[in-house]
């Protein structure tokens, strides 16, 4: 059918509206076949919740075999998201500034993500959400690329980088 959805993305914006949610969910059972890709974005922050109490609660998302996009201000131990294999996806590498706006990448967030991109498993989607010119896209995603270039000092991939990649890299951009 022309124009039918195809895929959708539930949302808990607090993690106070977590439990009520995953509820409804449950309570659904196998209602959402019909969709191709399913996906749930988690809380992008956890205040009353812990950490090992945040991600036993997701467990019920990657057991139905979703998506569950988080973020990575929620992360302390990944040792921690293990149990949820390859459901992880990991939004939001830039900066979001306080009015809730993403800012493109920059030196300080990569170096961010360098200083830990080893341990992400090399199953996890990262999703690159920054504003940028739609002439800009291809700079945009070798700056995000360089981050998991960096872990070839770590022994975990083997990517060929071109000439402007490499000054990227190397921050002479």
């Amino acid at each position: 059918m022309k124009g039918e959805t195809k895929a959708i993305e539930h949302s808990a914006s607090r993690d106070s509206e977590l439990d009520a949610l995953l509820k409804w969910i449950d309570g659904l059972g196998n209602r959402f076949t019909s969709f191709e890709h399913i996906s749930f974005h988690a809380p992008s922050r956890r205040v009353d919740l812990s950490e090992s109490e945040f991600v036993s609660k997701l467990e019920l998302i990657a057991d139905r075999g979703w998506a569950i996009i988080i973020h990575p201000d929620v992360i302390e131990d990944f040792s921690r998201w293990k149990s949820l294999g390859r459901a992880v996806c990991i939004e939001n590498m830039s900066y979001v500034n306080s009015s809730c706006r993403h800012e493109r990448l920059n030196r300080e967030s990569t170096d961010a993500f360098c200083r830990s991109s080893h341990l992400f498993a090399d199953s996890t989607v990262v999703i690159l959400e920054t504003p940028v010119l739609e002439s800009e896209v291809s700079e945009e995603i070798s700056r995000a690329a360089q981050i998991f270039r960096s872990r070839l000092v770590h022994g975990f991939l083997d990517i060929p980088m071109n000439e402007d990649e490499q000054k990227v890299l190397a921050g002479r951009d």
